[in-house]
């Protein structure tokens, strides 16, 4: 019974180890990301050259501390565990950085309805308006094909100003914002017809 005890409390005492540099990493990530960040902008004394060894390798610096720490003090040191907690919020940060717009537009996608099309969009939903959620479903069906100006205008609505004079932009379609990381332009749907008098090609401008 005793063995099970001390078997239990060792357990429990190398995974609170564990929690503990993994929160010491997260907290020197933190004051890494403070420091690099200062040092670019040149706000505060570490930023000028009294370290200069310290910037753009303090996570480096961090992670050798604890592993020198590890070969002096034993296992008591954990250094995986401070590496998970020092390294993987900056790789979150990234990867969200990087892929965090492209799975927000695939998330807000939703399936063309002219009704709502037409309608005007909610003021409250400035950032992802219902065109911007319908035109890719939009282009992707293939309903314009082949359609007259007349029935264009009759599913789309009335186009808007044109205030471009370029061949082949017959018909705009104000959507949203842009979608990506930084939303500064925006976004249209351009659609140009044939000799023809149907649709000959549509495209989405971003400007």
């Amino acid at each position: 019974m005793r063995d099970n005890d001390r078997s239990r409390s060792g357990a429990g005492s190398r995974w609170q180890g564990r929690l503990g540099y993994l929160a010491l990493g997260l907290v020197i990530c933190v004051a890494c990301v403070t420091i690099e960040t200062m040092a670019a902008r040149n706000e505060h004394w570490f930023a000028k050259p009294v370290f200069p060894a310290l910037l753009g390798n303090s996570f480096w610096l961090a992670l050798l501390g604890v592993l020198a720490a590890r070969l002096y003090f034993g296992r008591v040191v954990r250094p995986i565990p401070f590496a998970v907690g020092l390294f993987v919020p900056p790789l979150l940060l990234v990867g969200w950085l990087l892929y965090g717009p492209t799975v927000a537009d695939h998330w807000h996608r939703t399936e063309f309805d002219a009704a709502t099309w037409r309608a005007e969009p909610p003021p409250d939903e400035f950032h992802w308006p219902p065109r911007l959620r319908m035109v890719d479903d939009l282009i992707e069906s293939g309903r314009l094909d082949g359609l007259t100006r007349g029935q264009v205008e009759e599913l789309l609505g009335p186009s808007g100003d044109l205030n471009v004079d370029r061949e082949g932009w017959d018909l705009l379609y104000y959507f949203g914002p842009e979608r990506g990381l930084f939303r500064i332009d925006s976004e249209t749907l351009v659609i140009g017809f044939g000799a023809d008098g149907t649709v000959e090609r549509y495209w989405i401008y971003r400007d």
